[in-house]
């Protein structure tokens, strides 16, 4: 056992060959972290089979918030340039930067997690993406909850629930996409409310519902106030 999840992933990225096999790192008990988590590749995990060979940073799944990453700062949680996706599951994010970040490429499952105060809820940049596949909670205000840019991606799974509770403020947008950016939104239900606006789509940005992207489905997200399209000039 480690005293620092941190130290855990950079021991497996330095000592590991998962040889196509799963591999859980498992954060137990009561646990707070004010340092940033980076995701590294880990020798051995095949990046496109996902359903046999993955790694999973997993906090407490039962009571969201017993494991919490606090960072002032810097984003809570980054991969950047990994070519080996990470599931991240059971943990609280708050940051004054971004709560969960996916850069150049790499990719993101997120799993039962919770929300707090972040500037960014979760960012999807350069290649990066973030797929949201399981329940989560949104318990805390930010800038926005969901904002790709630059050919990041993020994706919300059909037929899951976001709750959010305590009617968070969300000062820019819930959902942001710009220069290129794609948010697929299809299937997913809210249970709770913000306030602020629903969403914001600027240069070449997308939010798509299942293929369609129908302005009345758009008006469905969380917030009191409807959206705006800017194209880019020309």
């Amino acid at each position: 056992a480690w005293a620092d999840h941190n130290y855990g992933i950079r021991w497996l990225r330095d000592n590991v060959d998962a040889n196509w096999k799963k591999l859980k790192l498992k954060i137990s008990g009561l646990y707070t972290s004010t340092a940033k988590t980076s995701l590294y590749p880990i020798v051995g995990i095949d990046p496109g089979g996902w359903a046999t060979s993955e790694l999973v940073l997993e906090g407490d799944t039962t009571t969201l918030g017993n494991v919490l990453f606090n960072v002032t700062g810097d984003n809570a949680i980054e991969a950047v340039n990994n070519i080996t996706a990470w599931r991240v599951q059971g943990i609280e994010f708050r940051s004054t930067a971004v709560g969960v970040l996916a850069d150049f490429g790499s990719t993101i499952y997120l799993g039962k997690n919770k929300f707090g105060a972040c500037a960014i809820h979760a960012q999807a940049l350069y290649g990066g993406k973030i797929e949201c596949v399981d329940y989560y909670t949104i318990s805390g205000a930010a800038g926005t909850h969901v904002f790709a840019s630059k050919s990041g991606q993020i994706l919300m799974v059909s037929g899951k629930t976001v709750t959010i509770s305590g009617t968070p403020a969300l000062s820019t947008a819930f959902a942001v996409a710009q220069d290129g950016g794609l948010l697929t939104l299809q299937g997913t239900t809210y249970s709770g409310s913000a306030t602020g606006t629903r969403w914001l789509i600027d240069d070449y940005g997308v939010i798509e519902f299942g293929g369609s992207t129908n302005g009345a489905e758009l008006n469905t997200l969380p917030g009191n106030a409807n959206g705006s399209f800017t194209p880019l000039p020309i």
